[in-house]
């Protein structure tokens, strides 16, 4: 794969990992059916988002509750 001048390298990798992976992803889909998870293909700014108000919510639920690590 020859190297845009403009993606660094660690982008690179992802990119190179993700086309692996979506070669797979029927057989992944079926991977985590398999344990209950359903998948939503979204974007990634969908998925920051996503993993943001995951956070937020699960600080404040912490945070009531006065749960610790164990």
């Amino acid at each position: 794969m020859k190297r845009p001048q403009r993606i660094c390298a660690p982008s690179l990798a992802i990119i190179r990992r993700n086309n692996v992976l979506t070669r797979n992803a029927a057989d992944l889909k079926q991977r985590f059916a398999g344990i209950g998870v359903e998948t939503a293909p979204m974007s990634a700014g969908e998925f920051g988002q996503l993993v943001r108000n995951e956070a937020q919510m699960w600080s404040r639920i912490i945070k009531a509750t006065g749960a610790k690590p164990e």
